[in-house]
């Protein structure tokens, strides 16, 4: 007689072994449910200072470009698609400070994060938050559709979120 049968012989074991399966399952929806989410903090105004721990951040603009600059040269968004330029300065709570971030562009319910660089040194611009002080500019490209509900940009670093409302200027 094969194993699989012995084993459904034994109406006690097989039970045992469902209640214990159906036992973890529960168990681990449980603690996936009851885990707490964190949402984003209130949003400051437009042209107000957001003010963290690590460093005071003011949002100075945010429009859309047609070309990305690459070294001199221009490069177009893919098709069905705009580029949003952020300016962003920063400055540490203190001097010695050094302020690292990652910037979010927030959609209605979605939000983009940068993977192309350009160069902006040259326009006495950084790329991200270096230093304990400085003006980033950061481009996404986004949806064209998209531009209308960019409502800001989430700012992440020092362990703590912060959001500054803001509009696209075209």
């Amino acid at each position: 007689m094969s194993r699989r049968v012995r084993f459904l012989e034994r109406p006690w074991l097989t039970l045992t072994v469902a209640i214990v399966v159906a036992g973890v399952f529960s168990a681990l929806w449980l603690l996936r449910s009851t885990v707490q989410y964190e949402t984003d903090p209130e949003p400051v105004a437009a042209g107000q200072a957001a003010v963290g721990v690590q460093a005071t951040y003011m949002l100075k603009g945010m429009t859309t470009t047609e070309v990305l600059p690459d070294g001199g040269d221009g490069e177009p968004p893919m098709a069905g698609a705009s580029f949003v330029a952020v300016k962003l300065e920063y400055t540490a709570a203190a001097a010695d400070d050094e302020v690292i971030c990652l910037i979010e562009l927030l959609g209605e319910d979605r939000y983009w994060t940068t993977y192309r660089h350009a160069s902006v040194r040259d326009w006495g611009y950084e790329s991200n938050c270096t230093g304990s002080s400085g003006t980033v500019l950061k481009f996404f490209e986004i949806p064209t559709s998209a531009v209308a509900e960019i409502r800001g940009i989430r700012v992440r670093g020092g362990g703590e979120t912060l959001i500054l409302g803001g509009e696209v200027k075209a």
